[in-house]
């Protein structure tokens, strides 16, 4: 089957930032067909434009993998024609990315941060993508509006 290629977004009020510590401009933004391994091309693509050191580009990579993997398996992006829309605002000093899916599949169902107890042989299934965002981005948050929902997460760089 012969998918379709990521699309540029370019709705703004899609790809306005979510008001931190920081004001930011308007991101760019990629919508991607909604399957597990095209977390590959959100991965590449948040390297790629946020034109970040390597370090702090892998962590962005690693964190919108991970949004990008919990927004297919848990809300209607992972079903078919499903999307997911990724969104980088950045200044000199902070980088956003926003992850946003189609909604939950379940009303009222959302991202959550989840205990896990591994000595109790919990978080086979998961349970650790949130854990992640919440250690090593600044801040993060969830947004739900219209039928859609939005995780995001800033990393702010430290002053030279």
């Amino acid at each position: 089957m012969r998918l379709p290629p990521p699309r540029r977004v370019t709705d703004e009020a899609l790809r306005s930032p979510i008001i931190t510590s920081r004001p930011l401009p308007i991101g760019d933004a990629v919508a991607v067909y909604g399957l597990h391994q095209l977390a590959a091309v959100a991965r590449r693509w948040v390297r790629e434009y946020a034109g970040r050191p390597a370090e702090e580009a892998e962590t962005l990579a690693l964190l919108t993998t991970e949004l990008f993997a919990n927004a297919v398996r848990h809300s209607r992006s992972g079903k078919a024609g499903g999307e997911v829309i990724v969104i980088v605002s950045k200044t000199g000093m902070t980088t956003q990315v926003k992850v946003v899916d189609n909604g939950p599949c379940e009303p009222g169902a959302g991202p959550r941060l989840r205990d896990v107890d591994v000595a109790a042989g919990e978080g086979e299934d998961g349970g650790f993508g949130l854990r992640l965002v919440d250690a090593m981005s600044t801040r993060w948050g969830v947004l739900y509006e219209d039928s859609r929902t939005t995780v995001w997460f800033d990393i702010d760089r430290d002053q030279q």
